[in-house]
C-alpha cells in the first residue's frame, strides 16, 4: 500500500484489496525499470513533494523555481560518475484531476504542481562530437595552412610579376623605344650623379657624341625602315665596343652620346677614333639587303676641375661635345674633334 495516500487501498465486497498507485508512484516505478535496462531514468518531483523519494535535486529545484517565473523547459549537460548526462525537465501544471490529492497542499488550477526531469547518458555523443570537433579542428587548420599557402606563393607570384612589370615600365621610361640604348632625358639624370661623383673624387670624365655623315640621304633614297634598320645596327655596334661602365643613350635622330667614367681626354679620343674606323668598315644594309658604306663625326669634351666652387652643367658638358663634333663635320667629316670642359 501507498502509504502517502489516504486512501490506499480498495477492499472488494468478497474480501479482496486492490493496493492504489497513483501517476506519481508509477512514474517512480517505471524510472527505476528504464534505469536498471540501461535506457534512461525520469523522475517527478515537486517543491512540495509527499513522498520524500521524489524531493527535488539541485537541478530539479532550479528548474522548478525557473517554471514559477514563466519558464516552459530547462536543460542542462552534467558529469556524473565520470560520464556526460544530459538532462531536460517540464513542468507539470495542476489540473481538475490532480486537486483531489493535491488541494490540501494549497494548489490552484494551473499552477505549477511540480516538473518531470528525464536524464540521458550521452557520454558516446559527446565522444563522438569530440573526436568530430578534433577532425574539423585538424581539417581546419590544414585547410587554412594551404589557404595561406596558396596566398603565399600566390602573392609571391604577384609581387615578382609586378616587380617585373615595374622594372620594365622603369625600362621604357628610360630607353629609347627604336636602339634599345637609354634615351636622353634618362642620360642627362646619369649624367648629373657622374658629374657630382667626379668632382668629389677629383676623378676623370669624358664624353663623346657621334653624328652620321649624309644620314638623311639614307632616309631619301632608301626610305625611313632603311634609316631605322642602320641606327639599329649602330647602337649594337657602339654598345658591343664600349666598357660596361660606360653609358650610350641615343641623344636625337641619328645623334648618339657616350659617358666615359674615369677617362681621360686622350682615352676618350682613342675610344672614338676606334669607334670611327668601325663604322667607316661596317657593312650596313638597308631593309632590302643592300649594302650601304657610312662614316661619322665625333666630338669628345673632358671634364677638368680647376677647384672653384661653380659646377658645370649637364647640357654644357655635352653641347661642348656637340660643338667639337660639329667641328669635325666642318673640317671634312669622318674624323674626330676635342675639348675641355672647366668648372669652378
Amino acid at each position: 500500500s501507498n502509504p502517502y495516500l489516504e486512501n490506499p487501498d480498495i477492499h472488494t465486497v468478497d474480501g479482496l484489496t486492490y493496493p492504489m498507485k497513483n501517476p506519481a508512484l508509477m512514474t517512480r516505478e517505471i524510472s527505476v525499470l528504464a534505469d536498471e535496462s540501461g535506457l534512461y531514468r525520469f523522475h517527478i518531483t515537486s517543491l512540495q513533494p509527499l513522498n520524500p523519494n521524489n524531493i527535488a535535486d539541485a537541478f530539479e529545484r532550479e528548474a522548478l523555481l525557473s517554471f514559477e517565473r514563466g519558464e516552459r523547459e530547462a536543460m542542462a549537460q552534467v558529469e556524473e560518475d565520470g560520464k556526460d548526462m544530459f538532462r531536460y525537465m517540464a513542468p507539470l501544471m495542476v489540473e481538475e484531476s490532480c486537486l483531489s490529492c493535491h488541494s490540501k497542499q494549497g494548489y490552484e488550477l494551473g499552477q505549477v504542481r511540480g516538473g518531470i526531469s528525464v536524464t540521458f547518458d550521452i557520454t558516446s555523443i559527446s565522444q563522438s562530437l569530440a573526436r568530430a570537433n578534433g577532425l574539423i579542428s585538424i581539417l581546419g587548420t590544414g585547410t587554412l595552412a594551404l589557404l595561406l599557402g596558396l596566398f603565399f606563393f600566390q602573392t609571391k607570384d604577384l609581387m615578382r610579376k609586378l616587380q617585373k612589370a615595374t622594372l620594365h615600365i622603369a625600362t621604357l621610361a628610360a630607353s629609347d623605344p627604336l636602339t634599345n640604348l637609354y634615351n636622353r632625358r634618362h642620360f642627362f639624370s646619369l649624367l648629373e650623379a657622374e658629374l657630382k661623383r667626379t668632382k668629389r673624387y677629383d676623378k676623370p670624365l669624358s664624353c663623346i657624341m657621334l653624328d652620321l655623315d649624309y644620314f638623311k640621304k639614307v632616309n631619301d633614297t632608301h626610305g625611313h625602315s632603311s634609316g631605322d634598320l642602320v641606327l639599329k645596327d649602330l647602337a649594337l655596334l657602339i654598345q658591343a665596343n664600349i666598357r660596361d661602365c660606360d653609358v650610350a643613350a641615343r641623344y636625337g635622330g641619328e645623334e648618339f652620346v657616350i659617358l666615359l667614367p674615369e677617362t681621360s681626354l686622350q682615352k676618350a679620343f682613342s675610344t672614338a677614333e676606334k669607334l670611327r674606323e668601325l663604322i667607316e668598315d661596317h657593312p650596313f644594309q638597308t631593309d632590302q639587303g643592300e649594302p650601304l658604306s657610312l662614316t661619322a663625326s665625333f666630338g669628345c669634351a673632358a671634364f677638368k676641375d680647376s677647384g672653384g666652387e661653380e659646377r658645370l652643367e649637364g647640357d654644357a658638358f655635352v653641347a661642348a661635345a656637340d660643338q667639337c663634333m660639329y667641328q669635325a663635320k666642318r673640317a671634312g667629316r669622318n674624323q674626330v674633334a676635342c675639348t675641355v670642359c672647366t668648372a669652378g
